[in-house]
């Protein structure tokens, strides 16, 4: 198991632990926009100002024909009324990438791209629950009712609890080239599965990419 650190938010104050398993990974983390490295195991992705978007990206690709099992903590702040979220996202720009902010959520324009939405703000015209949310989605859309959308959304929480609680919340993302499933766990809870082709449908046959 290797220790790594990583993610995207809006306008609040975030701290990321994370473990990827069955890689052997070496190089180190490039941050884009408001992100800062706060020691530790830990970014801050933004600081709790309107406005805000920050990225961080692994320097070093990950092979989609390899299975993944990705592993960390988030803490969304302790503001109910904060926005926006957060993304793990997949894409092929490289670690220079940063999204719009807002409910872009750091995310918004990348083509191609894959982008799993922890979602803390509800947008109507992007088809949001109330709850707080888990959203699968593609190329750089953070729409649920686009034809980009792939799977959810969902509550967070299989109550539909507050997750800007001020807690850290367990993450857990897996990968099976196999089988074509990617799938999302919240605090030890199966919340969301998707059937996809990644290395066809969502990334045009390339099976290198960049993530954070």
């Amino acid at each position: 198991m290797v220790k790594l650190y990583y993610s995207m938010l809006n306008r609040k104050y975030i701290a990321i632990c994370l473990f990827l398993m069955s890689l052997t990974l070496t190089a180190q983390y490039t941050l884009q926009g408001n992100a800062v490295y706060v020691g530790g195991s830990c970014y801050q992705l933004t600081d709790a100002l309107p406005a805000q978007v920050g990225a961080v990206w692994y320097e070093e690709t990950i092979d989609l024909e390899q299975p993944f099992d990705v592993q960390f903590k988030m803490n969304f702040g302790d503001n109910p009324a904060g926005a926006d979220g957060i993304m793990f996202v997949m894409q092929t720009i490289g670690p220079t990438a940063i999204g719009t902010s807002g409910d872009g959520i750091g995310y918004e324009g990348f083509l191609p791209s894959l982008g799993i939405e922890f979602d803390t703000y509800f947008n109507e015209a992007n088809g949001d629950m109330l709850e707080d949310h888990i959203g699968i989605m593609s190329d750089g859309s953070v729409s649920h009712i686009a034809p980009t959308a792939i799977a959810g959304p969902v509550a967070a929480t299989s109550i539909g609890a507050n997750i800007e609680d001020g807690l850290d919340h367990a993450v857990q993302i897996t990968w099976d080239p196999s089988t074509e499933e990617l799938n999302v766990y919240f605090d030890c809870e199966f919340r969301l599965v998707a059937s996809v082709d990644l290395i066809n449908d969502i990334f045009e046959g390339d099976t290198q990419v960049t993530w954070g």
